[in-house]
């Protein structure tokens, strides 16, 4: 069955229900969430929305956490002028 979404043409209604359990769960909606909003009855459909999203999540915040890592272990040293004295430009006229 074809429904018209406005959005493109020949898109499936499973289609549309699958992004918007992946928008939900991605949106933070738990398991029995999804299970309502869907009509589940068992909790291992809504399952397959929630770990995707919870790896997304998950690997942003690794990800995130490394590059913090990264930028505190990397010396200031390193950084263009840093520990570099600054030269006395003004001129004494005495």
């Amino acid at each position: 069955m074809k429904i018209n979404t406005g959005l493109e043409t020949g898109k499936s209604a499973h289609g549309i229900r699958k992004l918007a359990a992946t928008f939900s769960a991605d949106a933070g909606a738990t398991t029995h969430e999804l299970m309502a909003q869907f009509g589940w009855k068992t909790v291992s459909q809504a399952e397959i929305y929630i770990r995707g999203a919870d790896r997304d999540r998950l690997g942003l915040q690794s990800s995130n956490r490394v590059a913090d890592h990264i930028e505190n272990i990397i010396p200031q040293t390193l950084i263009s002028g840093a520990g570099k004295i600054q030269k006395n430009t003004n001129k004494s006229t005495i």
